[in-house]
């Protein structure tokens, strides 16, 4: 989910009265609201009163948030405009947060799927499970923040239970410590201390820093929220780039990946940012604990429910009416304003569904694609969210100072519920284009498919320096026959499951060289599997041939991204009867670290991922470290590319001690898509991100009641929850073998939800902000959402910082 607060959980707070975050509820902000404090924005002789009238002597309970300053210092600060000094604690804070937030998150997807060695599907069901638990727990945190703990209380210890979920991660990425394989049961309980303490925290951060203000600050708190969203924006950004590259170019505990620095570092700065929250202490005003109106909607709608299925009493007019009796009409009135409201959110999880795809599939889609920007280097799949981060402030004040703007000037009403719906559309579009640019990239990719219910795939390297005939046959099967020029490569075949045998002549020759060998079933072409035979001259019989075989599996063994997957296979045993190994080099005498080493005579090694790039491959030996050959010039290896070096002896089949050769083959072309053909889907998933998300909350905000925009905000948050469990059932479900497919099926739904969404949106009647009820319910007259004409009023009246700015 973005940094903006469109989604709710991230600007907007479910405590304290209302949201904090957007400053749309500043009156609840600077009136004096812990209780003590100055209540009409300025009385100065108040403030005096009652700073003179108590012990500043008094003790206070540290965890407490009975207002530990002493009203002195609070009067000093409603006299002196100078910024509160606990703000930089609280900004540093959120910085360091949101860095650890999203620098886990940006590479947790990939985490399953190549560390956990999850189906790409299972990731992204694994991911979204996480995100959906994010978006629940701030209700937890809500509930006990307003309820029992207060907001400074509930930030500390569950930032320590956020900080544990970290450190578990991060442990339980080290090869070996939850098995061998790894073993998902660590990230699990690690992810669900990380939900509870960052969706618990979600509420309070940022209304916590609004809490530092009192009355004559206006200017201070709306710098404060500026500051806030930049601090946000900053630490995801940071993290999306940094995180990815400690994933990737750090290699650790014999893996071509570091998983365990990469989730470590977010985990220090969680650590770093719980101890700067601590250090600001003795400085924070804290206001008691308000309680949480989301308890008291729960129990009305339940009384009602209850009542109104038990039929005692007379028939009501509406079904909240049967709470009659057991709340007060105010309540119940402002309840049903928001059930209007809540009745428009209906449609909206399946916008989020769509969003959050975004760190999911879209990260997948990215892995498939190259990330070669020429000499700007290379991008890597998980960096490509940070394009979302950037575009995002770029396009609120394109939007604020030109669409919008236009927009009316042509005559365009636009109202709320009008830029939801066009951000819903351009969504369905957005997916559109991720679904054409999966077509590109499918006409580009290894397909392991077989032919038959027990087919096999098989690959014959001719090793010898001169062409070859090469038979196979297989029981009641038609005989394969093929002519093989000198060390060419003749790719996966399509063959029968069984023994095979194989025969090999020499152009003029009419017998078989001697040596003709067959291969079990179980060692070269079981049912469904890939597999490679590599002739050679014996090392051991003149004019005869010998084999090896290796298994590929291909299927599950494409490289990491802007890696090459290269295997070595001597089949120059004669030649040279010691152990090689394989080295890349920039040039004639400089060369890089050993990739492959020790593969012994007539043996394959295993496939080894190493950068991509040109080099000189030289072939060493195991045991002098000698160089035995090397290929004629630069050899390619290519991003995304699967490829086999064959040391070979340049002979003929009567003389294999003759001077060596290195061969290369390529099974996999390298990718030649470009990730930068995901910017148009990020350009349009950004401008409907803004014109949903930021326009979802001012409606939330405006169209409910006072005393109900908590409540709101926290069904807001919901909307985000429920739209990431849509994305776990559909992965898990497997309903598409091909993603494009995937794609445009969420595209239609989203289309048809927004057609929904278009009908309930016809039949809401707009409020005015002071039409909500009696004075409880009224904004103070210093929101900017009290001041504006009307709540269709064009977005640009609230000023974006604070509406836009997200803790999620």
């Amino acid at each position: 989910m973005s940094r903006l607060d469109a989604a709710g959980s991230r600007t907007v707070s479910p405590t304290h009265r209302g949201s904090k975050q957007d400053d749309n509820d500043r009156g609840a902000l600077l009136d004096g609201g812990d209780g003590d404090g100055g209540g009409d924005g300025g009385d100065t002789q108040k403030l005096l009163t009652k700073a003179t009238s108590s012990s500043s002597s008094s003790k206070h309970d540290p965890w407490s948030d009975q207002v530990p300053q002493s009203r002195w210092a609070r009067l000093k600060e409603s006299l002196n405009p100078g910024f509160p000094p606990s703000i930089k604690y609280i900004i540093s804070q959120e910085l360091a947060e949101r860095f650890s937030y999203y620098g886990m998150r940006a590479i947790l997807v990939l985490y399953f799927k190549d560390f956990l060695e999850f189906g790409p599907d299972s990731a992204t069901a694994m991911y979204h499970v996480f995100v959906v638990m994010a978006y629940f727990t701030p209700l937890l945190g809500g509930i006990i923040s307003d309820s029992w703990w207060g907001k400074y209380k509930t930030i500390i210890v569950l930032s320590l239970i956020y900080s544990l979920g970290n450190i578990v991660v991060s442990v339980t990425a080290i090869p070996g410590v939850t098995g061998t394989p790894p073993h998902w049961w660590g990230v699990l309980i690690g992810l669900t201390l990380i939900a509870i303490g960052t969706g618990g925290i979600k509420p309070c951060v940022s209304a916590f820093g609004g809490d530092q203000f009192v009355a004559g600050q206006e200017r201070q708190l709306s710098i404060f929220f500026s500051m806030f969203y930049a601090a946000i924006n900053t630490g995801s950004f940071m993290s999306m780039i940094i995180t990815p590259m400690l994933r990737s170019d750090v290699h650790c505990f014999d893996r071509d990946n570091c998983f365990p620095l990469a989730f470590g570092v977010p985990a220090a700065l969680i650590i770093v940012a719980t101890g700067i929250f601590i250090a600001g202490s003795r400085l924070y005003r804290r206001v008691p604990p308000p309680g949480n109106v989301i308890v008291s909607v729960v129990s009305t709608v339940k009384t009602a429910l209850v009542t109104r299925f038990r039929g005692n009493g007379p028939r009501k007019a509406h079904w909240l009416d049967y709470a009659e009796g057991h709340h007060s009409r105010q309540t119940i009135e402002n309840t049903k304003s928001l059930m209007r409201v809540l009745l428009i959110f209906l449609p909206l999880p399946v916008f989020w569904t769509l969003y959050d795809q975004q760190g999911s599939r879209w990260t997948l889609q990215a892995e498939q694609m190259s990330g070669d920007l020429g000499p700007l280097g290379t991008l890597k799949p998980d960096q490509m969210q940070a394009v979302n981060a950037v575009l995002i402030l770029i396009m609120i004040p394109v939007f604020q100072k030109v669409v919008y703007p236009l927009c009316e000037r042509f005559g365009l009403k636009l109202t709320p519920l009008r830029k939801m719906g066009a951000g819903m559309i351009l969504t369905a579009v957005a997916f559109v284009i991720a679904a054409f640019v999966q077509f590109a990239i499918n006409d580009t990719l290894f397909d392991p498919s077989y032919s038959g219910a027990n087919g096999a795939r098989l690959t014959v390297i001719n090793g010898f320096s001169q062409p070859l005939k090469l038979n196979i046959t297989q029981p009641a099967q038609p005989l394969i026959s093929l002519q093989s020029p000198a060390f060419s490569i003749k790719p996966y075949m399509d063959v029968y499951n069984g023994p095979a045998t194989f025969s090999a002549f020499a152009p003029s020759a009419v017998d078989p060289l001697t040596g003709s060998n067959t291969l079990s079933e179980t060692s070269v072409v079981s049912s469904h599997t890939m597999s490679t035979v590599v002739f050679f001259p014996s090392a051991a019989t003149a004019g005869a041939f010998d084999f090896v075989v290796t298994d590929d599996d291909l299927e599950n063994r494409l490289p990491e991204p802007s890696q090459t997957a290269v295997r070595l296979i001597h089949a120059a045993p004669g030649a040279f009867p010691e152990g090689i190994s394989l080295v890349l080099a920039d040039g004639p005498s400089v060369a890089r670290e050993t990739e492959v080493v020790n593969v012994a005579p007539g043996t394959a090694s295993a496939f080894t991922d190493v950068a991509y790039g040109t080099f000189i491959l030289r072939i060493v030996s195991s045991v002098t470290g000698d160089v035995v050959a090397e290929s004629a010039g630069d050899i390619s290896l290519g991003d995304g590319a699967v490829m086999v070096v064959v040391l070979t002896g340049d002979s003929t089949a009567s003389d294999p001690a003759s001077p060596l050769k290195v061969t290369t083959f390529t099974y996999v072309e390298p990718k030649d898509v470009s990730m930068m053909l995901q910017l148009p889907q990020y350009i349009v998933m950004t401008a409907a991100e803004v014109l949903f998300s930021i326009t979802g909350l001012e409606f939330a905000y405006s169209q409910s009641p006072a005393s109900m925009k908590a409540v709101a905000t926290a069904a807001w948050q919901l909307t985000v929850a429920f739209g990431n469990l849509i994305v776990v059932i559909v992965a898990e479900s497997r309903p598409f073998d091909n993603q494009a497919y995937e794609f445009f099926f969420f595209a239609g739904l989203l289309a048809a939800v927004t057609i929904v969404f278009a009908w309930l949106a016809s039949m809401h009647t707009y409020v005015t902000v002071l039409d909500n009820g009696d004075d409880s319910d009224k904004l103070d007259d210093k929101s900017p959402l009290a001041t504006s004409r009307s709540s269709t009023e064009d977005y640009g009246s609230v000023p974006t910082s604070k509406l836009s700015f997200s803790d999620a």
